[in-house]
């Protein structure tokens, strides 16, 4: 639920930054990243990253030109696993290469401007298993070569590259035999399922590259009970001396009725929706831009200042009127937003 609400946050703060300022002429670099795409007919735009591992430029375009700059990036072999996603506000585009190079373009249309981003892949190394951890839950893969390992208390992740989908398939029987066998589901591509501690593990097969993708995340109960075992260590070791603490939202432990903290956050995060909605309806009928910085960094603040309660509140103690409230002014503020961009 917490990447739901990140997720629009950040959709509705990129939609607000669009056409608040015009950008300057644009030269496009005859080096670098920028090299492997076509160059586009643009005379305005900004490059906001141009070093090894990323490229990203916006530009101002016209609708037909956006559909022609697509084509000419398939043509340059930016065609594997291609996505496209067209909505009435814009268009997106994503694929790969052959040497994984993830393109990834949209285009909005109210505002005439391509977004482009190009990402180089992450370099695929010999890996080493760990024997300790999460890791040593899940058996250890045939293939020795990957990238982008990540072993944390609570969670682990890797990407396990010369993995064809025979060596997928009979990872997951062995990740089964290991004890991942409860509420699963799994197809040709992907994998999840949990083992009887609550361990969460999802699989995703990569069968343009042949590469693996393992996730497993520890219970909810096991980082509860670390989380409580670090408070009560902390409470032995703290003075008498009062201190400031940051603010974190409170929920009611009760495990039935609706929590009252909970409804005066969620009732605040509609009134928080509900004013940058005002603001885009006020944004969309204007076409002075400049006079609406104001009105957006207070928007900003304000979304901040949410985000940061949101991510403090425990989900796992919600009721089943708490969950009932929560959808009910998700729903609410999910037609609000549709209703504007």
């Amino acid at each position: 639920m917490k990447k739901i609400i990140a997720g629009i946050f950040a959709t509705v703060i990129a939609l607000t930054l669009i056409g608040c300022g015009k950008y300057e002429k644009i030269e496009w670099p005859s080096e670098g990243l920028a090299k492997m795409l076509p160059t586009p007919d643009a005379k305005y735009g900004e490059i906001y990253t141009d070093d090894d591992d990323e490229f990203w430029v916006k530009i101002e375009y016209d609708s037909d030109k956006a559909e022609s700059y697509i084509s000419a990036c398939k043509e340059k072999g930016f065609d594997i696993g291609s996505e496209v996603n067209a909505y009435s506000t814009l268009v997106s585009y994503y694929a790969r290469d052959k040497d994984r190079f993830s393109l990834d373009i949209t285009y909005y249309a109210k505002d005439k401007i391509l977004d482009i981003r190009l990402n180089a892949p992450e370099k695929i190394v010999e890996l080493s298993w760990p024997t300790q951890g999460l890791a040593s839950l899940l058996p250890e893969p045939k293939s020795k070569k990957g990238f982008g390992k990540q072993d944390f208390s609570d969670s682990f992740y890797i990407n396990v590259a010369d993995t064809s989908k025979e060596k997928y398939s009979a990872y997951i029987d062995e990740c089964m035999a290991k004890g991942f066998n409860v509420d699963y589901s799994r197809d040709d591509e992907y994998f999840s399922a949990s083992n009887a501690n609550g361990d969460e593990l999802s699989i995703t097969f990569d069968k343009y590259f042949d590469i693996m993708e393992i996730s497993l995340h520890a219970s909810e109960k096991k980082e509860k009970k670390e989380q409580t075992t670090t408070e009560a260590m902390q409470i032995e070791t703290e003075t008498p001396q009062q201190t400031e603490t940051e603010y974190v939202a409170p929920v009611d432990n009760s495990s039935t009725g609706l929590s009252t903290s909970l409804k005066e956050f969620l009732d605040s995060y509609e009134a928080t929706m509900n004013g940058y909605c005002d603001f885009m309806e006020a944004y969309n009928n204007s076409s002075d831009y400049a006079s609406m910085m104001g009105d957006y960094m207070d928007w900003l603040s304000q979304y901040s200042d949410m985000l940061n309660k949101f991510n403090a509140l425990d989900t796992s103690s919600f009721s089943d009127e708490d969950w009932a409230y929560y959808l009910e002014v998700q729903n609410r503020v999910n037609n609000r937003l549709i209703s504007v961009i």
